[in-house]
């Protein structure tokens, strides 16, 4: 064989294996993007599966919280009402007699306890005043 031909023949072998690597390398670089769009489509089917899960579980709690309201104005409505009234009540005599005795006993105490402990805080002003 001619060597040029040899050469030749060489390069275009070269050249061809070339193309089947860059060939192979752009279909693996498809496969990967292939296989990330399934993992997308998978993605987003899971997003409105669980959209729709959400949407219904907010109806449920619309509809429980819509019953809640519903018996809250039942049991308004049928609880018995308790009259309050605003104008107070006259003391009893027992209430007036302890009323007195409680002002009685506190007024004895203010004159024994009470005055001593006015005298010992007046007495430390004093002290601290000299």
């Amino acid at each position: 064989m001619h060597p040029a031909l040899l050469i030749s023949l060489v390069l275009l072998l070269n050249f061809l294996s070339f193309l089947a690597g860059r060939n192979f390398e752009e279909n693996k670089q498809d496969d990967q993007k292939m296989q990330l769009r399934i993992q997308m489509d998978k993605v987003k089917t899971e997003i409105t599966t669980k959209d729709a899960q959400i949407e219904e579980l907010r109806k449920e709690l619309e509809a429980k919280e819509v019953d809640i309201a519903e018996s809250r104005k039942e049991n308004l409505s049928t609880a018995p009402t308790r009259h309050v009234s605003l104008i107070p009540s006259s003391p009893t005599e027992s209430d007036e007699s302890r009323i007195v005795s409680e002002v009685a006993s506190g007024k004895e105490s203010m004159a024994t306890g009470n005055d001593k402990e006015n005298v010992n805080t007046r007495n430390r002003g004093i002290k601290k005043r000299t």
